[in-house]
């Protein structure tokens, strides 16, 4: 989430898709389904249950365990004995080791909560961008069908114009390749728009072959506002999970070092136990003979000389703090720079949606006046190619504009903390 997301849409690339009869999705549909079924926010639930459990593990340290025991052996001389035991032991104090585990354990649930978030994050805006791009595509169909309806039409007055003779058959060919070029085109923007549809079903781990077809929303973007930068900025520091859960790092880092620095006291101990042990013998002499013993013990341990161990661990766990606050800092630098992209890239989205609206307006008038010219003789078809072709362009630079400031509005969205819809 620390990279920009872009929207591919080369000007010359047409993409839309034969209408069919599939289950409708909305954006918002596609993002509730991808969080319920996507395979990465699904393995970061799995390591929260890993340190869940780590937890739990760390709290059952601080009661004492209880083991048995049971044994027999031989002798040369035809003895056996049978030998039976149950013994428990406990740590009363190790530094505050047991203790700081368990806060320590307890913070890394909080931070894997917020991967958790992170990670659904991550997946709605792979979803907000694949599904913006299929909006994309699918309108360019209609720039694709207008266009081949407009070549056919043309082409069906030139057959006629050539008939009588009012053409030139180089002319005609002209126009006529013109039209084969245009229903290629809809082919290729039906077959992009199929591929774009895969890409994000696949986001929704949506098998291949399920009816699958996006809701075209309306969207108004004259009517969009862009949030001030460093506003923007100050929010997304506060609410992203992934910048919040180095608060979380900090207190495990912290606990890090009061771990390492417990092995410099000592260790206090109580164990208990009972054993019995029974000496069966093969001499008639002798009867067997039943033992039972009972055992307490409080031990007191102390490394006095570790090769310098508990030093290191300590020096490692005061590096793993800096270099925490190095990654902060480093995180904090690239997400201002993923936020100021974002408002540069929206601003001069919008900005050019209104030079490209008044170039699509010339374009489209100059088409109209040499489509009416060439039926009256006026200009040759390699003329009208040039200027339909700059009428086709426009539209597809204006669409791209359009949808730029959507994707990079919603993303600035997103970073103040706010949802993302359409």
């Amino acid at each position: 989430m620390k990279k920009i997301l872009t929207l591919i849409c080369p000007v010359f690339c047409i993409s839309s898709v034969i209408a069919q009869s599939a289950d409708t999705w909305n954006l918002q549909r596609c993002i509730t389904y991808a969080y319920a079924n996507n395979i990465t926010i699904a393995s970061s639930k799995l390591q929260k249950e890993a340190s869940e459990n780590n937890y739990t593990q760390s709290k059952w340290n601080r009661v004492p365990n209880l083991q048995v025991s049971a044994s027999q052996s031989w002798s040369n001389d035809g003895a056996s004995a049978l030998g039976a035991g149950l013994t428990s032991n406990v740590t009363l104090y190790s530094g505050g080791q047991i203790n700081k585990t368990i806060q320590q354990n307890r913070n890394i649930v909080a931070q894997q909560n917020l991967y958790i978030e992170e990670s659904k994050n991550s997946v709605m805006l792979s979803v907000l961008q694949a599904f913006i791009q299929c909006l994309y595509n699918k309108e360019a169909i209609d720039v694709a069908q207008t266009n081949a309806e407009r070549t056919e039409q043309l082409y069906n007055q030139a057959q006629v114009k050539f008939n009588v003779g009012a053409l030139a058959k180089k002319d005609l060919a002209e126009i006529q390749a013109q039209f084969a070029q245009s229903q290629y085109a809809v082919l290729s923007a039906q077959n992009t728009y199929q591929n774009q549809v895969l890409v994000l079903k696949q986001l929704l781990e949506l098998p291949p072959q399920t009816p699958f077809e996006i809701a075209i929303p309306t969207i108004h973007t004259e009517n969009i506002v862009i949030p001030d930068l460093m506003e923007t900025y100050n929010k997304a520091l506060q609410v992203l999970p992934e910048m919040r859960a180095y608060a979380y790092q900090n207190r495990i880092d912290s606990l890090s070092v009061g771990i390492a620095r417990s092995a410099y006291f000592p260790t206090l101990s109580a164990s208990a136990g009972v054993n019995t042990s029974t000496y069966i013998f093969d001499q008639s002499d002798k009867g067997d003979v039943f033992q039972e013993r009972y055992s307490l013990s409080v031990n007191v341990s102390y490394p006095i000389f570790s090769r310098y161990q508990r030093r290191t661990q300590v020096a490692n766990a005061r590096i793993n703090q800096k270099y925490t606050a190095l990654a902060f800092e480093s995180d904090k630098k690239n997400l201002y720079k993923s936020i100021e992209t974002a408002h540069i890239n929206a601003v001069t989205a919008q900005k050019n949606e209104v030079v490209l609206t008044q170039m699509l307006e010339s374009a489209r008038t100059s088409y109209e006046l040499n489509y009416a010219q060439f039926l009256l003789g006026g200009i040759s078809s390699i003329d009208l190619t040039t200027t339909q072709t700059a009428f086709i362009n426009a539209q597809l630079s204006l669409m791209q504009a359009k949808y730029f400031t959507i994707l990079y509005s919603q993303l600035l969205q997103y970073y103040a903390g706010n949802a993302v819809q359409l």
